[in-house]
């Protein structure tokens, strides 16, 4: 959300018939692409594998070589991402546009290292091919970049270039799955979608590198805020931790199966879970709508009465106001996710049998247990993103902990249980998040005042931790080679 308020406001601002459907349509293709264009590449693989006569054993295989590269990608970005938003930030307010591209390649690197050490690890005990486990090494990559672009990516306005580049990944994968026809061999599916994901990563960058003046060609400054903000890094590892512990429990569950290699899967479960996550467009749309164009103007406000020395009742007035508002939008959001996913839940089972996803039964059951959880998640990610917002890392590192703990230890126990109750770990995870990122709310909420005041230092602070000296040896040798 570092970039993308400023626009959506601007067209809310505007009379125009499609104003909010812009909106609505700006935040999907910046927030939602990425994962709408990967399930519907998956879709479509799927759709190919069916069509080129592929056994269930090799699109199973070729399904679970994806679903562990997308998985690792994802892992490896949870060390940057919130970060690097933080940094982004930053930057966009004090506007320093030309430090933005520097930033990017700055943790792009560390992210290519990261990955590649990760794929590395994982090939080593996945069993693969050498040809596919080179094809898997690109693809974690490729998704690494992309999601570390996508960050930034909410600072440029040039949504037609977005949805251009996932059209031409899209494009990309189809051209090249379509040589399964030729070829039986389901590693062509799996190269299909790496070539996806290197056009996406490729345009992506060249956007960015298009958007924002050159400055240094790497800048390691986000390394600090690793010294400044470790709530903020744990906050990322935690919530990664709550929304996958579940997933990779049920792979090693007994509904799983061998797929390729030594690898596992669990189809239903994977397939449902996927589906489930869809419910979470709801809140996530809705959030960044109606914060950034609604609570933002009051909060906006309230920030300038603190700098501008504003009198005690009108600093009180403004700050009542902006909590009704936040109060109301959270309310309005939180009944559009609970209906939304009530509606999925009984709804969409009719349209996922007539798609060739091997819809079932159990399928449906795991499903609809996920709606619930995921709708649950939804609600409490947003209550955690408006604790991110006031900076209260505290509160979100905590209300993530909890979310974890409780994902991960319910669904271990769920494990002895009957495999009908698989899921309902993590709806107790998504309950532990919803109750403390909203009484940790509250606690800030309360203590706003203070938090504007009182807690900010009375001079610059500075921050020699082991994060920043890498940061200025990482500076040093740029200085040394120029």
């Amino acid at each position: 959300m570092a970039g993308i308020g400023f626009e959506l406001r601007k067209i809310y601002e505007e009379e125009k018939v499609f104003s909010k459907q812009r909106a609505y349509g700006y935040v999907s293709m910046i927030y939602l692409g990425p994962l709408l264009m990967g399930i519907l590449l998956l879709i479509e693989l799927v759709f190919f594998s069916h069509l080129a006569g592929f056994s269930i054993g090799d699109r199973d295989g070729m399904l679970t070589v994806v679903s562990y590269s997308i998985f690792l990608s994802l892992l490896t970005t949870s060390f940057f991402s919130l970060i690097v938003t933080r940094q982004l930030s930053d930057l966009l307010y004090e506007e320093q546009w030309d430090q933005v591209l520097s930033s990017f390649y700055g943790s792009t690197f560390f992210l290519s290292v990261l990955s590649t050490v990760v794929s590395l690890i994982f090939l080593l005990f996945a069993g693969l091919t050498l040809l596919q486990s080179c094809l898997v090494w690109l693809l974690i990559g490729c998704l690494s970049l992309s999601w570390n672009a996508i960050n930034y990516l909410t600072a440029i306005k040039d949504y037609g270039a977005v949805a251009r580049a996932y059209a031409i990944a899209f494009v990309g994968q189809t051209v090249v799955a379509y040589l399964s026809f030729f070829i039986k061999e389901p590693t062509i599916l799996i190269a299909a979608i790496t070539v996806a994901y290197v056009l996406l990563a490729t345009f992506l960058i060249a956007i960015l590198n298009r958007t924002f003046p050159k400055g240094k060609d790497f800048d390691f400054t986000f390394l600090t805020l690793y010294d400044r903000f470790p709530n903020l890094f744990w906050t990322g590892i935690f919530l990664f931790i709550g929304l996958f512990s579940h997933i990779v429990l049920a792979w090693f569950s007994p509904i799983s199966r061998a797929a390729i290699g030594h690898l596992r899967i669990a189809p239903t479960y994977d397939v449902a879970m996927m589906l489930a996550f869809l419910t979470t467009l709801i809140s996530t749309i809705n959030f960044v709508i109606s914060l950034e164009v609604r609570f933002y103007p009051p909060f906006s406000e309230y920030l300038s009465l603190f700098k501008e020395g504003g009198n005690i009742g009108d600093i009180d007035r403004t700050e009542k106001k902006m909590i009704s508002i936040l109060q109301d939008e959270m309310k309005y959001l939180s009944w559009k996710q609970l209906v939304g996913s009530l509606v999925c839940m009984f709804g969409a089972p009719l349209l996922f049998y007539m798609l060739p996803l091997g819809f079932n039964g159990q399928m449906q059951g795991y499903f609809q247990t996920l709606c619930i959880a995921y709708g649950i998640f939804g609600i409490g990610n947003a209550f955690l993103l408006i604790l991110l917002f006031f900076g209260d890392y505290v509160g979100a590192k905590r209300a993530t902990l909890a979310f974890a703990l409780t994902s991960t230890m319910a669904s271990i126990i769920v494990l002895f249980l009957d495999r009908s109750f698989y899921g309902f770990g993590f709806v107790l995870g998504a309950i532990a998040l919803i109750l403390t990122a909203v009484s940790q709310l509250d606690r800030c909420l309360n203590e706003l005042g203070y938090r504007m005041v009182g807690q900010q230092p009375l001079q610059e602070q500075e921050y020699q931790g082991k994060w920043s000296q890498l940061a200025e040896k990482m500076e040093g040798m740029l200085d040394d080679e120029g």
